[in-house]
């Protein structure tokens, strides 16, 4: 039975969004080879990073922390489960610039940068770390440029690599003045265009984009739902890898560490095994001072000391005994209870009163 026309045209626009979604799916002509990548959160609830792979996914970076005490709950997990999976790991900080004066700029930079580093834990082989600038909050551009190199350079001191710049074209040409400062970072390009994406900074001072963000609402398997896809301009992760020789920890070590107590302190030791040279008369006999004469004279009082306070104690528990003992028959009398007789004599049996 041939169907109606009605029923054709109702099929063909349920084919359109599908028809779409691929058309979006499939990489340009210029990205054509190069490594493919996604970015994720914990907006992408549970990934199956074992299909992710298996889609021909080489990296990803996965979002560790936003400003200063919001860490992502997913973080650890997707880590973890990705790098058993085989894919490279890089994981990126979503910058909440704050900040009125020059100095609490510079401090509100390194808390970002010091939380993001204690968070995310950068190792060796990784992707080097990601600086999301998407916001200014209250700083002007003066302010956000101080700001962004103050956590760069904080960031580069702690893992030696230089931390990939994440932005976009409008977002850099109007709240950081379109300046190539730091042409020198690699720089994630934020772009949803299927040409050639527009790189803000002269062409980032001539260097080019590292890394294309070129869709917010890609499709991988085992990812639910749209992801970002990005594209690597070369074919190698090498550059971007953190090195493994200068990372290090926020803690300062001690260049000049304290003495100890044996080497700082040899008379003390020497005392203690036995009394030195200088302690010593003509004869080689050991010195009395007049403190361990009067030592001696108190130890040789201390036992006749102690025996009158033995005999006082002796004393006094026979008393509170003997108290004890006559006051016992009394509330038995007074509550009218048979008790023997006392020791001087007295009534055998109680009565009432």
């Amino acid at each position: 039975m041939a169907a109606t026309p009605f029923a054709q045209a109702r099929a063909r626009k349920s084919l359109l969004p599908l028809l779409l979604i691929a058309v979006l799916s499939l990489p340009s002509p210029a990205l054509a080879g190069s490594k493919r990548g996604i970015d994720v959160s914990h907006h992408q609830g549970r990934i199956r990073w074992s299909r992710v792979a298996r889609a021909g996914v080489d990296f990803t970076f996965i979002k560790a922390t936003e400003g200063v005490g919001v860490r992502d709950p997913r973080y650890s997990e997707n880590r973890k489960r990705a790098t058993r999976s085989g894919i490279k790991v890089g994981a990126y900080h979503f910058a909440r610039p704050s900040g009125a004066k020059k100095k609490r700029v510079k401090e509100d930079a390194l808390l970002e940068a010091r939380y993001f580093l204690n968070i995310a834990k950068p190792k060796p082989s990784e992707l080097a770390p990601v600086l999301d600038l998407e916001t200014a909050g209250i700083l002007n551009r003066p302010q956000l440029r101080r700001w962004t190199a103050t956590w760069l350079r904080h960031v580069r001191q702690k893992t030696g690599v230089r931390a990939i710049v994440y932005s976009g074209p409008v977002f850099w040409r109007d709240r950081m003045s379109g300046t190539s400062r730091f042409a020198a970072h690699p720089l994630w390009l934020a772009h949803y265009t299927r040409r050639r994406p527009i790189v803000p900074a002269a062409s980032w001072g001539g260097q080019g984009w590292t890394i294309w963000q070129w869709t917010d609402c890609g499709r991988v398997r085992g990812v639910r739902g749209c992801v970002d896809m990005n594209r690597l301009a070369t074919d190698s992760l090498t550059s971007l890898l953190v090195d493994p020789s200068v990372i290090s920890s926020d803690e300062p070590k001690q260049t000049n560490p304290k003495p100890s107590r044996r080497s700082a302190k040899p008379e003390r030791r020497q005392r203690r095994n036995g009394p030195s040279e200088r302690s010593r008369d003509r004869r080689g006999r050991p010195k009395r001072s007049a403190h361990h004469e009067n030592k001696q004279r108190k130890d040789a009082r201390s036992p006749r000391r102690n025996q009158r306070g033995s005999q006082q104690r002796s004393k006094a528990q026979t008393t509170r005994v003997k108290r004890r003992a006559l006051a016992a028959p009394k509330t038995e009398w007074l509550r009218g209870v048979r008790h023997p007789a006392r020791a001087r004599g007295g009534p055998r049996w109680t009565r009432w009163i």
